[in-house]
């Protein structure tokens, strides 16, 4: 399973946007290295709560711009928000109970949920936040 490498494909022309997508690209990489190279739990769990630390930045950071510039998709996509962090949590939960089963499953639903999130769904903000001055 690849994690995708950030690249053009992926902005949503908006600076502080495209950096965390970048940075929430690069943690789910250094999670997966970490899976398949056995690094252990202890560090698998704390990549994961990087992960989780920065989601909750970037959802915040991202919000905050929707509700300045009266984003007319804003509750539908802070819904999309709060069901992935509940997601996130239950998948750490699973690393608790089950530790053995679960990681490669959390990175394909990561990886999986990022790039669809950016790809359909942050990008449908790009050119409402363009015209807001917010590039």
């Amino acid at each position: 399973m690849a994690v995708p490498i950030w690249n053009e494909s992926f902005s949503v022309k908006v600076k502080r946007c495209d950096e965390d997508h970048k940075k929430l690209l690069d943690i789910i990489q250094r999670l997966h290295d970490s899976v398949i190279a056995r690094h252990g739990e202890i560090d698998t769990k704390a990549i994961l709560a990087e992960l989780v630390d920065y989601t909750e930045t970037h959802f915040k950071t991202e919000e905050g711009m929707l509700e300045q510039t009266k984003f007319p998709g804003l509750e539908r996509h802070c819904q999309q928000h709060e069901t992935f962090k509940a997601k996130l949590e239950e998948l750490k939960q699973s690393m608790e109970y089950a530790p053995g089963d679960t990681p490669m499953a959390i990175l394909q639903y990561l990886k999986n949920w990022l790039v669809r999130h950016i790809k359909m769904v942050d990008c449908q903000y790009s050119a409402h936040l363009n015209a807001n001055g917010i590039h």
